[in-house]
């Protein structure tokens, strides 16, 4: 009689039980913020083993995450200085796990029937858990900036190198193939690179590279030429940019002043990003970057806010609480935190989420008015869930606002608010007509069904335009400014403030 074979199950908790036991004897051997995050994947295995479905998947997760410590530990290992800036990636990762952890709890604690009934919920679950890891184990590049932590990290200021008050740290990256007659390795390529004021590295002086260099990045040496003069840097100095990605193709000019691009930037550094660490950890290759941009992602160097727009990934954001908003444009958005500023994100879920993605990309990226939505960022384009972050928060709704209004203002003052908001409607209705090249007929379906709010310094903020109004035809006898009126008239909670906004616009 043949033996029997081994099931699947009782491989992978053989598996399991293996990894665990490897990683409590590495786990003394980390540095406190990697300690944490290795504690919390022990209880991950720990709880997949009391899990009755998509073990073996839920195996798959917990191994990667593993292969993400091994590298921390490998590239941390007999390190005693640890900058704040890894500090902060890893308790990203922490937090990671601790979402995986939690959800995971959450599959052990179904009964059968409810596990049966839902089991494509959980099998999505589990993708999306997937797509979390593959966003951490990106942010992090840690195979290829590693280095970087440790040579420019949370250092003081020495020296200036420039009249103007700005500095310039010059790095060498070199390659180890090859050894002189004396035994000490020789570069085989170069790649300089510039680190300004901030001590952050801007922009490459040689776009020459080797094949060598570009298939071990980590193995490079780093040569600092000279001493950084700024302000000690900062965990958000080592946040990734994309200066011009994929979808920067969409507006109307890819070398639009906003899309954040230099024309004297060198993009040579793109080759450097083939990392192989990535690749063992994520299951899905993650772009190359046309160049490597490592400062605040929401501010410029002067604190005004930034004028490109940049891509996120979900482990960016922290949720500050759930939407109220259940209608039009702006319906299930809410206030988040990214990078200790709080923005609007607008999720885009079902089954047309990626068209209605791209179009209100399109249109924000074309059009730029102070009452229509700010563009700051969006998600990547592989993302589980697409989504857009906006400026503008603490909105109300046109009728909340006016009720709210009427309580504390007089009927006169209330009016010239009116009449206020009626201008600026009128305004921005026909920068969107003149700028997406409406009809008359197009503008007032627009405005007719647009999602007004009221910013917090009293001004209308308008939201997109909806897609149901693509197909429709429609044909009017009364004009754009009667339509905008019409719509202030439906808002107002109180008929004697009708009046007294009707006499103000037929006076204008």
């Amino acid at each position: 009689m043949p033996p029997t074979k081994p099931s699947s199950t009782t491989s992978q908790a053989l598996n399991a039980a293996i990894v665990a036991s490897t990683l409590a004897k590495e786990i003394g051997d980390l540095f406190p913020p990697a300690a944490a995050a290795a504690g919390v994947l022990l209880l991950i295995l720990n709880t997949i083993k009391h899990l009755k479905t998509d073990q073996i998947e839920c195996y798959r997760l917990a191994q990667r995450c593993l292969e993400l410590l091994t590298q921390i530990k490998e590239q941390t290992e007999g390190r005693s200085d640890v900058p704040s800036s890894l500090t902060k990636n890893l308790e990203k990762f922490e937090r990671t796990l601790e979402c995986i952890h939690t959800q995971m709890k959450t599959f052990t604690e179904r009964s059968w029937k409810s596990r049966l009934m839902k089991k494509g919920d959980i099998e999505r679950s589990i993708e999306d858990l997937n797509a979390l890891l593959d966003e951490t184990a990106t942010s992090f590049q840690i195979a290829t900036l590693i280095n970087i932590h440790y040579a420019i990290g949370d250092r003081t200021p020495m020296a200036s190198l420039s009249s103007e008050g700005s500095s310039s740290t010059l790095v060498n990256f070199s390659s180890r193939q090859g050894t002189s007659s004396s035994g000490q390795s020789v570069p085989q390529s170069v790649l300089v690179g510039s680190i300004d004021e901030r001590g952050l590295l801007i922009e490459t002086r040689d776009s020459a590279l080797s094949t060598d260099l570009n298939a071990s990045p980590i193995g490079g040496s780093f040569d600092v030429l000279s001493d950084i003069d700024s302000r000690p840097v900062t965990p958000h100095d080592y946040g990734f940019q994309r200066t011009q990605s994929p979808i920067d193709s969409i507006g109307p000019d890819s070398s639009d002043s906003h899309d954040g691009s230099s024309s004297d930037e060198d993009d040579s550094l793109s080759d450097v990003m083939e990392d192989p660490f990535v690749d063992s950890v994520s299951s899905t290759r993650a772009p190359s970057m046309d160049a490597l941009t490592v400062k605040d992602p929401l501010e410029t160097e002067s604190g005004a806010p930034a004028p490109a727009w940049r891509e996120y990934h979900q482990s960016d954001i922290v949720l500050q609480g759930r939407s109220k908003i259940k209608d039009g444009w702006w319906g299930g958005s809410s206030e988040v935190s990214v990078y200790g500023r709080t923005v609007i994100v607008k999720r885009y879920v079902g089954d047309h989420s990626k068209k209605l993605w791209y179009r209100d990309l399109e249109i924000l990226k074309t059009i730029q008015h102070r009452h229509l939505p700010t563009l700051v960022g969006f998600s990547t384009e592989d993302s589980s869930t697409r989504f857009i972050l906006l400026a503008e928060t603490g909105t109300k709704a046109l009728r909340i606002f006016l009720r709210d209004e009427s309580k504390q203002r007089d009927i006169s003052t209330m009016s010239t608010v009116l009449l206020q908001l009626y201008q600026e409607t009128l305004e921005v209705a026909h920068y969107v007509q003149e700028q997406l090249n409406l009809s008359d007929s197009k503008t007032q379906d627009y405005i007719e069904q647009a999602s007004f709010r009221v910013t917090t310094d009293q001004q209308i903020l308008l939201g997109l335009p909806s897609t149901e109004l693509d197909d429709t035809i429609s044909c009017r006898q009364w004009t754009l400014k009667e339509s905008i009126r019409d719509v202030f008239i439906a808002a107002l909670p109180d008929k004697c403030l009708e009046d007294s906004f009707l006499a103000m616009v037929n006076a204008s």
